[in-house]
């Protein structure tokens, strides 16, 4: 269900970057980033209980938000200028790298159906291209 919804609400943020074409890159980032800790102070202290990172703890979060935060100014600044389609395919492959990452930096083992998953995104992704391909 949390995927699902997940899922359905970045669609609808394809649609609105789209709309929002004169809209500043960083301008979305900002909206993002307020509804984020919003609804994230939210359901922080209704569905689990929020606790003080420790120090160790800190040393990962910090990157994650510099990293992330890069790759929301890529993703708004992509959404205003590409079409949605293909743009919500690409970001398909955050499961991919998502995958990679956790195998090859993190050591998880090799599941036959992640990687069948991870075919088959790539599959789609690749006949989206194919025939943007012919079409052009």
């Amino acid at each position: 269900l949390t995927a699902f919804t997940g899922s359905l609400a970045g669609a609808v943020v394809f649609v609105i970057m789209r709309r929002a074409k004169n809209a500043h890159t960083l301008q979305l980032v900002w909206a993002w980033v307020c509804g984020g800790v919003t609804i994230s102070v939210i359901l922080g202290n209704t569905v689990t209980k929020m606790i003080i990172p420790t120090p160790q703890e800190w040393l990962y979060i910090a990157p994650m938000c510099v990293i992330g935060t890069c790759a929301h100014v890529m993703l708004n600044y992509s959404g205003r200028l590409a079409p949605a389609g293909p743009s919500s395919l690409l970001r398909s492959c955050d499961v991919v790298f998502a995958y990679l990452w956790e195998v090859f930096v993190f050591g998880e083992e090799i599941n036959v159906f992640t990687i069948l998953g991870a075919l088959l995104i790539m599959a789609g992704i690749s006949l989206v291209a194919y025939s943007k391909y012919q079409q052009s």
